[in-house]
């Protein structure tokens, strides 16, 4: 039986000016501002001095997923546009094979302008000069998400198909069209593994600078991935956090992270709300996993499940021969873990980050990580002229 506290939604709410919203990113990425919270002060930087305040054989793990090319307009004759955004993988069920799929696959999408979408069937012609289309099945709909099918007479791959027609999904805040310059820049430079309709931002800031002054100072990195879905954008819109369905998304992680997440631990920092994310899910999951090996879903309120309590080393430890014993190299599960005040983070000492909406499950995150700082924190960045949200400044705060 769970026992979740009763948070009302104003809880997490300031007030954010419109104008420090970031429109587009700092110029070199790298020289943004850093606030740093540790120990109850604030000091103000500049990102690309991060590792100051970095102690050496800390273990900072970033989120390596790529965001892709999820929004696809489709222009009807009447002039109206139709917006299909993909959401996951509906058919294969994979990311890896999704995008290696010919002539035909399956997306969990949302509609926009879906009320002009009248017949079951749209088409979109690649080129003019060709007979090349795309096809798109509406097949059924599930509470606010359509099942879409999406068939081509090309011989692309989805992949291939999809960075021809899709653009880079830019936050609905940031209020204008993708140029050119987004395809790289709400990219880390690090992401490799396809998936997510959403940036990790927080590691927009890194570049082969900072990486370097890790190497120098014996600071230690690697990588998990979890793909970002829209659900990230959700605000909080019930009168109790508790009443929030929590989106869910995918974790992949390796043994080799695993064995380094015992050897630093607790020196371990998050680049990003996902990571922490993923990082907390991770160790919900290797505790339920070692009783129940059919286990593929890390639930919302898992935390507030009494009945277990063990430690985040010995749990992965527990983890880690249970894969040894069955070769098992890389695992992969979905999460929808919500992490809100109260939930005690058990990851990570310190937390890299932007600056977050007002009553969003983000900010929930941030108030468990530093308990009311949060206000104290995000006043001071208001007050110094901040840049928020996607392509705004960084911060590194440390538990409270």
């Amino acid at each position: 039986m769970y026992s979740i506290p009763k948070i009302r939604k104003e809880e997490l709410y300031y007030d954010l000016p419109d104008n420090l919203i970031a429109k587009f990113p700092m110029n070199p990425r790298n020289h943004s501002k850093l606030l740093i919270y540790q120990n109850n002060k604030i000091i103000d930087d500049i990102f690309k001095n991060i590792h100051n305040y970095i102690k050496p054989q800390t273990l900072i793990v970033f989120n390596d997923t790529k965001v892709i090319p999820a929004r696809i307009k489709i222009p009807k004759e009447t002039g109206a546009i139709i917006e299909i955004f993909l959401l996951e993988p509906c058919n294969p069920p994979s990311y890896e094979k999704i995008f290696n799929s010919k002539k035909c696959c399956e997306w969990y999408c949302f509609i926009g302008n879906a009320k002009k979408w009248k017949t079951s069937i749209l088409k979109l012609k690649l080129n003019n000069n060709t007979n090349e289309e795309v096809t798109f099945l509406k097949k059924q709909k599930i509470n606010d998400t359509f099942q879409i099918e999406i068939s081509w007479n090309s011989d692309s791959s989805f992949e291939n198909l999809l960075s021809q027609i899709g653009e880079i999904p830019l936050p609905p805040y940031i209020k204008r069209d993708p140029e050119p310059s987004d395809n790289y820049d709400y990219q880390t430079i690090f992401s490799r593994n396809k998936g997510s309709v959403a940036s990790p931002t927080a590691s927009l800031h890194f570049t082969d600078e900072e990486f370097s002054k890790f190497n120098e100072k014996n600071i230690h990195y690697d990588f998990i991935t979890l793909h970002i879905t829209a659900g990230t954008f959700k605000p909080i819109e019930s009168e109790f956090i508790e009443q929030h369905t929590m989106h869910k998304e995918t974790v992949i992680i390796s043994s080799e992270l695993i064995k380094k997440l015992i050897l630093f631990y607790p020196n371990i920092i998050s680049s990003g709300t996902t990571t922490l994310r993923a990082l907390e899910s991770l160790y919900h999951f290797a505790n339920k996993k070692l009783y129940n090996e059919k286990l593929c879903l890390v639930e919302q309120w898992i935390e507030f499940d009494n009945s277990y309590k063990n430690d985040f080393k010995q749990v992965l430890y527990d983890l880690l021969n249970f894969m040894e014993k069955k070769n098992i190299k890389t695992i992969s599960f979905s999460t929808q873990l919500m992490i809100i005040p109260s939930y005690k983070i058990k990851s990570s000492i310190g937390l890299i980050t932007n600056f977050h909406q007002p009553c969003s499950s983000l900010l929930a995150l941030i108030a468990a990580f530093v308990g009311n700082e949060w206000k104290k924190i995000y006043q001071h960045a208001i007050n110094n002229n901040y840049r928020f949200l996607s392509y705004g400044d960084g911060s590194l705060l440390f538990n409270h």
